[in-house]
């Protein structure tokens, strides 16, 4: 007897980003190339550069394949890799309300 397991159950919906008023759609999921060509970029040469460009692309690629060039720029690109794939930020905490002191008189 075998088993199944839907992968599908592990997958978060799209992530949405925002780019200059410009709704995308990312896979919420980071493509294996992609985090790949993210670490290549760690060792600071042209093609790591050219090939992190390219998967991005990709990336944007999954839900709008008629796009034809990212619509980022290169530190933009890099840190919406740690944006969209990164942990989110801590939420700030919600200043206390002050409690009033009633007067004496």
């Amino acid at each position: 007897m075998t088993r199944t397991i839907n992968l599908d159950d592990l997958n978060d919906p799209p992530i949405t980003a925002t780019i200059r008023g410009q709704k995308y759609l990312i896979p919420a999921d980071c493509p294996a190339p992609l985090w790949l060509a993210v670490q290549r970029v760690n060792q600071s040469d042209v093609a790591s550069v050219e090939a992190l460009a390219e998967q991005m692309l990709a990336l944007f690629q999954v839900h709008q394949p008629d796009l034809s060039e990212l619509p980022l720029g290169l530190v933009q690109m890099v840190r919406a890799f740690a944006a969209i794939y990164g942990e989110p930020a801590p939420e700030k905490p919600k200043p206390k309300a002050r409690a009033q002191r009633k007067r004496a008189g």
